[in-house]
């Protein structure tokens, strides 16, 4: 638990939309790898009649409640730690109704992708089981390369002194609002919206429009 130590105690630091950030980024799409591929196995262990099944389905209930009380309560007003925490709650319900955990449709991605979940081996699940050594290959992602273009925009926001940050209990047409300066933003299959407020709709814009009007 040590990395995940050292993060909340610079939480207050940081405040909570850059640590809803790096949860999102970086430990959320882990940990729902993890309990994925953790559930499979014990969906597998059921409809084998291992006896067992029942108490993985509890540990793993545990498991959840347990990473669940110490993420701060200032980060779950965010929306994609909301939908990491009902996508878990989603997935636990399918596999106790002995569906996989996952839909059969879900893409696959790298890690680092919110929402999308990578392929995880036996000997990985086993390992990650653990906190600490969740925590720690979640935290050692936080310099992949941007997968997106809301990673690429939070790079080169990082880079030129921006301010870009999720916006707590804002979203749109169910998606995350941002704040990148003065303007308001969300992305939709990879692409920019931006508000505009002078007739209060929603516009698509590239990267590049979007940093010339804060330049």
């Amino acid at each position: 638990m040590e990395a995940w130590h050292w993060v909340m105690r610079w939480s207050d630091l940081l405040g909570p939309a850059p640590l809803a950030n790096l949860l999102e980024r970086c430990f959320l799409p882990r940990w729902l790898a993890t309990l994925s591929a953790w559930l499979t196995q014990a969906l597998a262990a059921r409809r084998s009649g291992d006896v067992t099944a029942g108490r993985v389905f509890n540990e793993v209930a545990s498991w959840y409640a347990g990473w669940k009380a110490q993420l701060p309560v200032e980060v779950t007003g965010y929306l994609g730690v909301r939908e990491a925490l009902s996508k878990a709650l989603s997935m636990m319900d399918r596999a106790m109704r002995g569906l996989p955990p996952q839909e059969l449709s879900a893409p696959t991605a790298p890690f680092g992708v919110p929402g999308q979940f990578p392929a995880s081996t036996p000997g990985q699940v086993a390992h990650l089981r653990g906190p600490a050594g969740l925590a720690h290959l979640a935290l050692s992602q936080r310099n992949l390369p941007a997968a997106t273009l809301r990673e690429q925009l939070e790079n080169t926001a990082m880079e030129r002194g921006l301010l870009f940050h999720p916006i707590a209990n804002r979203s749109y047409e169910g998606k995350q609002v941002y704040l990148l300066e003065r303007i308001h933003i969300y992305f939709d299959r990879n692409v920019a919206f931006h508000l505009n407020t002078q007739d209060g709709e929603w516009y698509p814009i590239s990267l590049t429009d979007l940093l010339d009007k804060i330049s």
